[in-house]
C-alpha cells in the first residue's frame, strides 16, 4: 500500500506550496518562522528558472525543499536537483511514467525522494500510484482526487480514493 505521510498524534507534516512567488531571502525568513510547526516540505519557494536564489534559499533555510512540477526533461531536473530534497516532476509534462521513472532514478542516485506532482485527473493519478509503487525512492504523493468530478473519476472505476490517508495500489487492471 502507497502512503500519505500520516499524522502523529494531534500534530501533522506541513507541506507549503509557494508557486514560486517568493524571493529568497522572505522564502528562507518565512520558513525559520513556520519551521518549529513541523515542515515536511517547501515547494516551489523561488520561481524555477532563479537557481540562484533556489542556491541562496537552499543555504539560508533549514527546511527540506521540493520543486520540479514545471520541469519538462532530465536536463532541466539536472540543474536544480542539487538543491532539493523532493522532485516533483509531473509525468504528464516530463514524458510519461517511463521518462519520470528515470527521473526518479537520477534522483534516487543522488539520495533525493520524490513526490510526484499529479493535479491532473484521475487517469494521471491512476498512472502516478503505479510508479510510486514501482520505486524506491518515493516520499509522498500529491493528491486532489477527491476534488475530481464523480464523472471523471469513473474513468478509473473510482478505484484510487484517498481513504485515511493511504491509497491502495492495484495489482490488476479495474
Amino acid at each position: 500500500m502507497a502512503a500519505v505521510r500520516e499524522a502523529v498524534g494531534d500534530s501533522a507534516d506541513i507541506l507549503i506550496e509557494c508557486h514560486g512567488r517568493f524571493s529568497a531571502k522572505s522564502a528562507a525568513r518565512a520558513a525559520e518562522t513556520l519551521r518549529p510547526y513541523g515542515i515536511y516540505f517547501m515547494e516551489g519557494t523561488v520561481h524555477p528558472e532563479d537557481l540562484e536564489g533556489l542556491a541562496k534559499f537552499r543555504s539560508a533555510a533549514r527546511v527540506p525543499v521540493a520543486l520540479g512540477e514545471r520541469v519538462a526533461n532530465k536536463g532541466q531536473l539536472l540543474q536544480y536537483i542539487q538543491y532539493v530534497g523532493y522532485i516533483q516532476v509531473n509525468l504528464k509534462r516530463f514524458g510519461g511514467p517511463t521518462e519520470a521513472r528515470l527521473a526518479a532514478t537520477i534522483a534516487e542516485t543522488l539520495g533525493v525522494l520524490t513526490a510526484f506532482h499529479n493535479a491532473n485527473g484521475p487517469v494521471l493519478h491512476a498512472t502516478t500510484v503505479q510508479l510510486d509503487a514501482a520505486i524506491p525512492n518515493f516520499a509522498v504523493q500529491e493528491s486532489f482526487y477527491d476534488f475530481c468530478p464523480r464523472c471523471k473519476r469513473e474513468l478509473i472505476c473510482d478505484a484510487l480514493p484517498v481513504e485515511n490517508g493511504h491509497i491502495e495500489v492495484p495489482i490488476r487492471p479495474a
